[in-house]
């Protein structure tokens, strides 16, 4: 007996495959705009550091009229990390009272009213130690004037 195969003939349809991976051109592209937006973001960092500013504050003990008074600590304020610290004498004869006026509030009283403002020193530090020459620091302590400074030099 003979046996018969039941050969079907059919036609397929050929489907183009797309890959599944992005192809390289756009990949390209986004490529460039990385680098573009890196390149961006480099330049706006190196303007805002020229431009961002350290204000420094020199703390004395008050001896004027007979002596000269004694530079005692320096408080400075960093606008690029919006951060105050002691940059000098923490570590002094007076590195107690220089902490406890470091991290206490500013009162100022005007001479001529005698009204009483606080400056907080949490809330708006820049303002802070540039109103720390007005301010009442304590019986031997007075500030001088901020002076500032490109955060460069």
């Amino acid at each position: 007996m003979a046996i018969k195969k039941n050969k079907k003939k059919t036609t397929e349809k050929v489907v183009e495959k797309k890959p599944r991976y992005a192809t390289l051109a756009p990949q390209e592209e986004i490529e460039e705009s990385r680098e573009a937006t890196l390149k961006a973001k480099k330049a706006e960092d190196a303007a805002k550091k020229e431009e961002s500013k350290r204000y420094e504050t020199r703390i004395f003990i008050k001896k004027e009229p007979i002596a000269k008074n004694i530079h005692v600590a320096t408080y400075a304020y960093h606008e690029s990390s919006n951060q105050l610290s002691i940059t000098y004498g923490q570590d002094g004869v007076a590195g107690a009272d220089i902490e406890n006026l470091f991290i206490s509030d500013a009162l100022i009283i005007d001479p001529e009213t005698n009204a009483k403002s606080m400056v907080s020193r949490t809330d708006n530090p820049k303002l802070w130690i540039q109103s720390l020459y007005k301010a009442n620091l304590g019986r031997p302590y007075i500030a001088e004037e901020a002076v500032s400074y490109y955060e460069t030099e």
